[in-house]
């Protein structure tokens, strides 16, 4: 398969956030309450209704969501997730509930739950354990942290299928991983499952990394002149039952003042695909061509970027060969984001708008998701803040 996302993660990452779940910067909020209302049918119903509970640190120390659905002309209550953490002990537990619905073959309320111990008071773990729905434990999960605060091994025992998975990760002094080393055991029976070891330039550049994750196997080779990387050598592959290793696809790219200026993509020695990339201030360029089966086909992607004085990036367009177009607008006063606006087009006539405005804060008060300008989603916050003194 193609590697095509030298150029584009922070792009993509930014199209990502546009489309998902909103995040709430929970600073001076004691809770927030979010209602989610869906049009797509003959009359709007709420779908979620979710409310989340912060100390007076930021931590998220409760949550309650209860989902919906229209069945047969009744708004029913499908599931109810709940999470309760205590930052003082860092013990918690989060739990699932189904409800029996026309669709699902439930007679009563199911309840599946996990038990943590935390870490970092977010989303990292030192000890967790999963129960199913019938209150029986089914995963045990254990974390190791360096002083860095960097995970340094992990054991999963799947207890239901009698396996055990176990990572260690090796660390140098800038806490870059020079060795991924996993390990599975199945019935007592242990083999390596992935080996994968990482040479750095001045303990943070990546000269080489070489391994094998399973049968899947990977080399990448990085060349530097002064600091900055001039090219990039990316070759994979599989281990053959007898050993040894068969390369079938290999990436080499170019670079220039770290950015990459060509790429060529080839598969069992037969080049595939050849890439070129143009940056301007505020335009990026990539021309992707690709010939298959003697069928060749061009992909162009350009990408502008705006900023404002303070770097903020306030409007994004990218468009892919005339047919797909994504935009968006985002909105700042007194460096405080107020309003996003995204736009989808595709050359079938189809069209995606979102429109999400926020608060003084900085927190999402509305959303709001059209199709051919038809609302179809509609998602409300509301707040209460903690007094300040």
């Amino acid at each position: 398969m193609l590697h095509r996302a030298i150029l584009f993660s922070f792009l993509g990452f930014l199209y990502q956030s546009a489309q998902a779940q909103i995040q709430i910067m929970p600073k001076g909020v004691q809770s927030v309450k979010q209602i989610t209302t869906d049009y797509t049918g003959k009359d709007p119903f709420i779908i979620m209704e979710q409310e989340i509970f912060f100390n007076d640190s930021a931590i998220t120390v409760q949550q309650k969501r209860t989902s919906f659905d229209y069945i047969n002309g009744e708004h029913i209550k499908t599931s109810f997730y709940q999470y309760d953490y205590n930052p003082n002990t860092r013990k918690g537990e989060f739990s699932t509930t189904r409800f029996p619905t026309p669709k699902n073959k439930l007679e009563s309320p199911a309840k599946s739950y996990t038990k943590f111990t935390s870490y970092n008071h977010k989303d990292m773990n030192t000890f967790t354990q999963s129960y199913d729905e019938n209150g029986q434990l089914i995963v045990e999960t254990q974390e190791d942290y360096n002083a860095q605060g960097l995970r340094t091994s992990k054991r999963h025992n799947d207890i239901k299928f009698n396996t055990i998975h176990y990572d260690e990760l090796t660390r140098n002094n800038a806490g870059k991983i020079t060795r991924w080393l996993s390990k599975d055991t199945e019935n007592g029976r242990e083999s390596i499952a992935r080996d994968i070891k990482t040479t750095y330039l001045s303990d943070t550049l990546l000269l080489n990394e070489k391994g094998y994750n399973y049968s899947n196997w990977s080399e990448i080779n990085n060349k530097y002149k002064k600091g900055e990387l001039i090219s990039q050598t990316v070759e994979r592959g599989y281990i053959q039952s007898t050993g040894k290793v068969l390369i079938d696809a290999k990436t080499v790219t170019k670079y220039a003042n770290n950015k990459p200026i060509s790429s060529t993509y080839t598969e069992n020695g037969k080049k595939i695909a050849t890439t070129t990339y143009a940056f301007t201030d505020s335009t990026e360029t990539e021309i992707v061509t690709e010939k298959r089966n003697k069928v060749t086909t061009t992909t162009k992607t350009v990408t502008k970027r705006i900023f404002d004085e303070k770097r903020n990036l306030i409007h994004l367009h990218k468009l892919v060969n005339d047919k797909t177009t994504f935009e968006m607008k985002r909105f700042f006063e007194e460096g405080v984001l107020q309003k996003v606006e995204s736009w989808e087009y595709k050359i079938t006539g189809e069209e995606w708008h979102t429109v999400t405005t926020y608060n003084a804060q900085g927190n999402p008060i509305n959303r709001k998701e059209h199709k051919n300008k038809v609302l179809t989603k509609e998602d409300a916050y509301t707040y209460q803040l903690y007094e300040v003194n």
